[in-house]
């Protein structure tokens, strides 16, 4: 796998975590550099974390997946993908920014770093099924988290920094994040 098409799925893994950290910018608006960095942090450490240990699960079993390793890579990355635009449409009809793009804030939300926490164990959940993957196929492992982990770091710190105030342009990034990974799960099973 080529280095354009692991920073392909780190933005797409990305995606989760660049749209929640969007509606935690909201509760830091009077120390958001601070807050930035520790979501940005928590985040992108996270995502890196979580394929590494997908990785190494995968390789425990992949013995026994060998010769359906690209069909298994296909099938994982089409369900996390699926499962990507399940969310988006669920909280697309069940939104909480405004049409007008104001937000409706929910009280009980904070910036604690418990909820960072969980939130970044969350949203990196799909990046240990990636990982599981990527030990199905021929991939450099290290490089992979460290640029999923860079590209996560990144996108979040930048979302929380946008906060809502322009949060709803955004509403549709896990629609593609879910899009990408797809097609990236074809370009797999098409490798057959």
């Amino acid at each position: 796998m080529n280095l354009i098409t692991i920073l392909i799925i780190a933005v797409a893994l990305a995606m989760d975590a660049f749209s929640v950290s969007i509606s935690l910018g909201i509760h830091g608006k009077h120390n958001r550099k601070k807050v930035a960095l520790q979501v940005a942090t928590m985040f992108g450490l996270f995502q890196a974390i979580m394929p590494l240990l997908g990785y190494f699960l995968g390789n425990l079993f992949s013995s026994k997946l060998y010769n359906y390793n690209n069909i298994v890579a296909f099938i994982l990355l089409g369900l996390i993908g699926l499962n990507m635009i399940r969310e988006w449409y669920k909280k697309l009809s069940g939104s909480d920014v405004l049409n007008d793009g104001t937000c409706e804030i929910e009280p009980s939300m904070t910036t604690k770093f418990s909820r960072i926490l969980l939130l970044a164990i969350a949203t990196s959940i799909d990046a240990l099924s990636v990982g599981f993957s990527f030990s199905l196929i021929k991939v450099n492992i290290y490089l992979s988290i460290i640029v999923i982990g860079i590209v996560t770091f990144i996108l979040s710190y930048i979302g929380t920094l946008i906060g809502c105030s322009i949060g709803y342009k955004f509403k549709h990034a896990e629609l593609f994040g879910g899009l990408v990974l797809i097609g990236i799960g074809f370009e797999i099973l098409v490798r057959l």
